[in-house]
């Protein structure tokens, strides 16, 4: 994240993120936020951080779920609302598919194929939830 004003850098951090997801894209969508105060918020790397006007961050909201991380940051206000001390920002869910752990040889005795139908029950799991949240839309308020 860097912070320019009148054409030159002032700051230069990093929005890092958390688990797993650390070491996917950096920031996915960056949002500056109606409120007094200069806040902005980040998105991406499975978190969502707030920050002040000096780049300081403020705040981090964890995704919870590996291999998923927010994307698409939108504020949400309330018609005819004017307390500038409720935030509330909505996100989509980005998914990045994990690696299968499915082995490449086809097994040889009963206890592999044993293995090899518990590895796919699992993944198929895993897909399943990653395509029920990957439909969603994750909500912060406060």
């Amino acid at each position: 994240v860097q912070l320019w004003k009148h054409g030159q850098r002032v700051v230069d951090t990093i929005h890092s993120g958390a688990g797993q997801n650390n070491n996917s894209n950096g920031v996915d969508s960056v949002l500056a936020l109606q409120t007094s105060g200069g806040l902005f918020a980040t998105a991406g790397r499975g978190v969502v951080r707030l920050w002040n006007k000096d780049a300081e961050p403020i705040l981090a909201v964890s995704i919870p779920f590996p291999y998923a991380s927010p994307s698409d940051l939108v504020q949400i206000s309330r018609p005819g609302e004017k307390n500038d001390r409720l935030l509330c920002l909505a996100a989509r869910i980005k998914v990045t598919r994990p690696p299968s752990n499915r082995p490449r040889l086809v097994p040889q005795d009963e206890a592999g194929r044993q293995r090899v139908m518990h590895i796919e029950a699992q993944e198929a799991l895993v897909e399943e939830t990653l395509s029920r949240l990957e439909k969603s839309i994750q909500m912060w308020y406060g």
